[in-house]
């Protein structure tokens, strides 16, 4: 059967283009496909599609052989789709598939080229069109998404943490790094949390902390300080927590002034402690340690000492050793020393039984011990 638009009729190649592959000759002479050639194989229908196009779009007879149904998802082709031309025509279309051939439509007979052309130079090489041109696009756009993915990599390298970083994930950061013992990352998390909020007094009282562990007490007592000032933050979700950060911050103070020999000082913050937190046994528990063990006897008052130490030991059920051993200290201060013997002998084998690593805690309990078989009070010198 010939084809309908040249019913078998002789037809310029014009024509013929609009045929069946290369005219209706193929299909009386077969022998004209043997002057076929492929020059491309595609796996994509598009790809191939858009060849074919680009080569009809200068004058040359393309077509696409074995082109299947798509079953694979969208574009594909199974088995590949060939893109054919005559043979006369192979070398101009590869250059233009290639992009290394430009075709340029024929200038009218009136044409006068202007003296003047834009400020591209006669060396500059032609713009690269067909799949030329988009083999010089991709790697410019990946060389752009590189670009800006280093770029990106770089800001967040760079910039401040408290840009990158909620205060409250830059406070769980330097918790963390304090558990782990690095403080300079924890002070380095603990200053940025203070740059995305100045006023927290929970990133204070750590901060405080980190510098007490330090033994730099000056700059824990500054931190202890600010926190106190600010015992609310703005976030009234925080109100609890800053409720119970700010006995704290009164209680670490007042040990980093006792650690100082400022007595009178922590005096004064372990009586605002207590204040604010009067059912807290620890809070009691500092406070008679000082009035029974303080070197200045201005400070040391034997009867409150008692008081506030059997009240820490009811608090907490009689169950910390430490607690136990602060009234073997208030009885040793107010003379009864057999008293002092049996709460302290008491402490030391409760802090036994619970392997304690309180190194410091359990050295003084010792010490103590040792002075009240010897009839004398114990005085806390912070050795």
């Amino acid at each position: 059967m010939l084809c309908r638009p040249c019913n078998g009729k002789p037809s310029p190649r014009s024509e013929r283009r609009r045929c069946l592959p290369f005219g209706c000759e193929a299909r009386e002479n077969p022998s004209i496909l043997e002057a076929v050639k492929t020059i491309r194989q595609f796996f994509n229908n598009a790809e191939a599609e858009f060849a074919r196009s680009l080569l009809t779009s200068v004058g040359i007879e393309a077509v696409l052989a074995d082109g299947n149904a798509n079953t694979l998802g969208p574009g594909f082709a199974p088995g590949g789709v060939r893109l054919q031309v005559p043979d006369e025509d192979v070398a101009r279309a590869m250059e233009i598939l290639d992009g290394e051939h430009q075709e340029f439509p024929p200038l009218p007979e009136e044409f006068v080229p202007q003296e003047e052309v834009s400020g591209e130079s006669e060396t500059d090489p032609p713009p690269l069109e067909g799949f030329g041109k988009v083999r010089e696009l991709i790697p410019a756009g990946l060389c752009l998404l590189a670009a800006m993915g280093a770029l990106y990599a770089l800001f967040l390298l760079l910039a401040p943490l408290s840009w990158t970083h909620s205060s409250a994930e830059l406070v769980h950061l330097g918790v963390a790094a304090a558990k782990a013992k690095d403080a300079a990352k924890a002070l380095k998390y603990y200053d940025a949390a203070l740059i995305a909020n100045p006023h927290s007094d929970v990133v204070y009282f750590d901060r405080g902390l980190l510098f007490y562990r330090k033994k730099e007490y000056e700059k824990a007592i500054e931190d202890f300080t600010k926190a106190i000032q600010f015992p609310a933050t703005f976030n009234p979700r925080d109100s609890f927590k800053s409720k119970l950060h700010l006995p704290q911050s009164y209680n670490m103070r007042a040990r980093s002034f006792q650690m100082m020999g400022r007595y009178d000082k922590a005096l004064e913050d372990f009586n605002h402690a207590v204040q604010l937190s009067p059912g807290e046994s620890l809070d009691c528990n500092n406070l008679a340690w000082l009035y029974a063990t303080c070197p200045k006897a201005e400070i040391r008052n034997g009867a409150k000492a008692l008081e506030l130490a059997m009240k820490a030991c009811y608090l907490s059920d009689w169950k910390k050793w430490n607690r136990i051993g602060t009234l073997a200290a208030a009885e040793a201060e107010t003379g009864d020393f057999d008293a002092a013997l049996k709460y302290a002998q008491q402490a030391l084998t409760m802090a036994k039984a619970e392997k304690t690593t309180d190194e410091k805690a359990l050295k003084q309990l010792t010490d103590s011990l040792a002075e009240y078989q010897q009839k004398r009070p114990y005085r806390d010198l912070n050795k």
